[in-house]
């Protein structure tokens, strides 16, 4: 009996440190300033697909209305 307590034991510990390390995803910030007009945007965090598909969007976005998007990817 009490063998398979410490095995349900151990098995709940195993599970919570590698569920628990599974749930924390790294984040970034794109962090972008405007050179045109000085104006430096909020900053947009995400995971670094995300941060990179929206660097991406500004800058086409950005240059087809006359803007000139300089931005930084940093890790938080």
């Amino acid at each position: 009996m009490k063998k398979s307590i410490y095995s349900a034991y151990i098995l709940l510990a195993i599970f919570l440190v590698f569920g628990l390390s599974s749930c924390t995803k790294q984040q970034y910030c794109a962090q972008c300033y405007e050179s045109v007009s000085g104006y430096q945007a909020d900053d947009f965090c995400g995971e670094s697909d995300e941060v990179d598909t929206y660097i991406d969007e500004l800058y086409d976005t950005g240059a087809s209305l006359g803007q000139n998007w300089s931005c930084n990817k940093v890790e938080e």
